[in-house]
């Protein structure tokens, strides 16, 4: 009787998935397209569960870094992958999943980010992405508020269209989480990578959500952006970003309260947002939230900064 095969090693799934990915999507047949979909949740898995990409032969870390350039030129780069959610031979939401939870589990090593900033017009396409399926959760919000109340058996039960919403708020999740890391990244990826490819203005328009995972990204993606040029600043000044920032500090939980202090700090040393702030009534919302933040030293933190930084007599303060 002759002992079973041993399991290929990380090393050889990961060429053989590599192989995979170096042909189109749309010209692999439904076996490769099989095993590209296992091959990929098995790498994932693995990443997870914290295998090291920069860890290993030279061979083997070798193989890992030709396999992310193929996912990003030839997945995320790819036209099925550029195209918007819904439209003619858009990849399924599935396989975009799949590719970018693998890239996101990479870019936690600095070497990847590098990469990925480094080929041309690849954190544009993402940029895209981020904002398209931003959009559609926005529509699928208005759906769903639209319907509120109906008894439409057909809407009710309708669980693919509930399949494609679930899987849309995670594709989002995740390029907001891609996004939060190169944001922290700026020696790797500078902010102005990420301005011309209009993260900023997504991740502002993200702030109503009520999906806290995306908030968290978008918060703080917003702070470490702001933080480096006051023109990423300027989204949360064009639009009601400002607006949702006050509802956030003011009535959420600390987490967030904390992310949106931090972040109204930082907009308030522009004089455009101290007059937007003003013009809210953001003093006397943020004077009114000092009694309540008296037992949370940060938020108390938070909160008499932005009174400092919008008061009558901000010009004297250089902090």
């Amino acid at each position: 009787m002759t002992s079973p095969a041993p399991p290929p090693s990380v090393s050889d799934a990961v060429e053989a998935l590599s192989r995979l990915l170096r042909a189109p999507p749309d010209a692999q047949s439904p076996a490769d397209s099989l095993d590209e979909a296992r091959g990929l949740e098995g790498l994932a898995v693995a990443l997870a569960s914290g295998h090291d990409p920069a860890a290993g032969s030279e061979a083997s870390v070798s193989a890992m870094r030709e396999l992310f350039r193929a996912l990003v030129t030839e997945r995320l780069m790819s036209p099925s992958y550029v195209a918007a959610p819904g439209e003619d031979g858009a990849a399924s939401a599935e396989s975009v999943l799949r590719v970018l939870q693998c890239a996101r589990l990479l870019l936690r090593d600095r070497w990847f980010v590098r990469e990925l900033v480094a080929v041309d017009g690849a954190v544009a396409a993402l940029g895209g992405k981020y904002r398209a399926y931003a959009v559609r959760h926005w529509d699928a919000d208005d759906d769903a508020a639209a319907a509120g109340g109906e008894k439409d058996e057909r809407a009710r039960d309708d669980r693919g269209d509930r399949a494609k919403s679930a899987f849309g708020v995670e594709i989002l999740s995740e390029l907001a989480s891609v996004f939060k890391k190169l944001a922290s990244d700026g020696e790797s990826c500078p902010w102005r990578v990420l301005h011309d490819a209009a993260v900023p203005t997504t991740a502002a328009g993200l702030l109503p959500t009520r999906d806290a995972s995306l908030l968290a990204s978008a918060l703080v993606t917003l702070c470490v952006l702001v933080a480096a040029s006051e023109e990423c600043a300027v989204p949360l000044l064009a639009s009601d970003g400002l607006d949702h920032l006050l509802h956030i500090f003011l009535e959420y939980a600390p987490p967030f309260k904390h992310l949106a202090g931090d972040l109204l700090h930082l907009v308030c040393r522009l004089r455009d947002g101290r007059r937007e702030v003003r013009r809210l009534g953001g003093v006397t919302l943020v004077l009114g939230s000092l009694h309540a933040a008296s037992g949370d030293e940060i938020a108390l933190e938070a909160s008499l900064r932005c009174v400092l930084y919008t008061g009558p007599h901000t010009t004297a303060l250089a902090w």
